[in-house]
Order: structure tokens, then C-alpha cells, then sequence
């Protein structure tokens, strides 16, 4: 009996965003290519925002596709946010980023907070301390911005809590019962959140109002 899962065939095409004339198909594949999906060579290529879009077919002839960002050169950066230090605006591991229209979220790990800055680089606040209650952290790693909430993966709490943009404390989802260290969390168009379970190796999936 034929699987129609497998994949029939997939193409790799490349374009510069605002430039749409340069663009081309890099690789093309089929269920033979178990692993290697195809090289990018990008030393001739003018310096800029590339889309990756990675199209498949299956045996049944359904269609999907997957589309990165990728940048091709050296840009310098528009903003540096430094200084290692407890003091607001300082960090000990800073770990993820995450941004809305006008403000910069940070995890500062080590220093078991959250900071806030102006997309200037100017600090705004910071929330948390070390520590198992409501608002606090014990190494803060990732953390996501959806409709005006952010999401921190609490990662020695095993939990992920949830705060507005003003750093006001609203819900939580998980602890020990049901995660063992959490990493990255996601979101699906759909406002599904994918929290990564890092010593059950797993990946645990909620709809948007926290039910498992």
C-alpha cells in the first residue's frame, strides 16, 4: 500500500524583498533526497532581505509551503542595548527578544527579570525577581508577544506566566505537574501556544485559553 505522506517532489526558490526580479529556483528534489535539501550559494548576490520559500508535493499531490527570512551580507546594527551589571537597563545573560510596534522585550536571565526599552534602546521598566510567586522568575529564557501580552518561559518554574505590556501580572500556565523546565514558546496562526517540555522531551500544545 503507497504512503501518501511521502514527499513526491519540492522546489527551493529564493527572491530579495523589494526586488522581485532577482529570484530563482535553487533546488529541486523528490523522495530519493533523504536529507540534504540543496546549497544556497549567496557570494554573488546583492546584500539584502532574501524570502526562502520551500514548496512540497506529497505522493497524493497535496501542497504545502514554508517561508524564511534570511539576510545576505553584513548589515551593521541600527541599535546596541549593553552593559553587564544588576542595575535597570543592565543584564547578566540577556536570552530572547521579543518586540511589538514600539517596545523591546528582554529576558535577563541571571538577574531573573524582564526588561522593557523604547525601540531607541531608552529603558522603560523592569518586573521580576527571584523567586517562585506570582511575577517572579528563576532563569526567565524565552518569551513571546501576541495581542498585547507577553509570554515568559519561567524556565526553573516550569511554567510559562503571562503580563501586559505594562508589566501587570495576568495568568500562568503550567508548573511542575506538568513541565519539567520550559523553553521556547510559539504561536500558530490560530493563537495555538507551543511550549517547548525540555527534561520530558516533549512539546505540550494549548489553545488560547490555556486548555491542554
Amino acid at each position: 500500500m503507497e504512503d501518501n505522506n511521502l514527499v513526491k517532489n519540492y522546489v527551493i526558490t529564493y527572491e530579495k524583498i523589494g526586488t522581485p526580479s532577482i529570484s530563482r529556483s535553487i533546488f529541486y528534489g523528490s523522495q530519493d533526497a533523504k536529507f540534504l535539501a540543496g546549497f544556497w550559494q549567496t557570494d554573488t548576490l546583492p546584500e539584502g532581505l532574501y524570502r526562502i520559500i520551500l514548496s512540497v508535493y506529497d505522493l497524493a499531490n497535496n501542497f504545502s509551503s514554508d517561508t524564511h527570512l534570511v539576510y545576505v551580507g553584513e548589515p551593521s546594527p541600527v541599535l546596541i542595548i549593553s552593559g553587564k551589571g544588576r542595575k535597570p537597563g543592565k543584564f547578566r545573560l540577556p536570552c530572547d527578544v521579543a518586540v511589538d510596534s514600539e517596545f523591546i522585550y528582554i529576558t535577563d536571565s541571571q538577574n531573573d527579570r524582564i526588561q522593557k526599552f523604547k525601540k531607541t534602546g531608552g529603558f522603560v521598566w523592569s518586573i521580576g525577581k527571584t523567586g517562585k510567586n506570582k511575577g517572579e522568575f528563576i532563569q526567565p529564557d524565552f518569551i513571546s508577544y501576541l495581542n498585547g501580552k507577553i509570554f515568559v518561559s519561567d524556565r526553573n518554574n516550569s511554567r510559562v506566566q503571562v503580563f501586559d505590556t505594562l508589566g501587570n501580572y495576568l495568568t500562568e500556565c503550567g508548573g511542575r505537574n506538568l513541565f519539567n523546565h520550559t523553553g521556547g514558546v510559539a504561536f500558530d496562526r490560530a493563537r495555538n501556544m507551543y511550549i517547548s517540555d525540555i527534561h520530558n522531551h516533549r512539546i505540550n500544545v494549548f489553545d488560547s485559553s490555556f486548555n491542554y
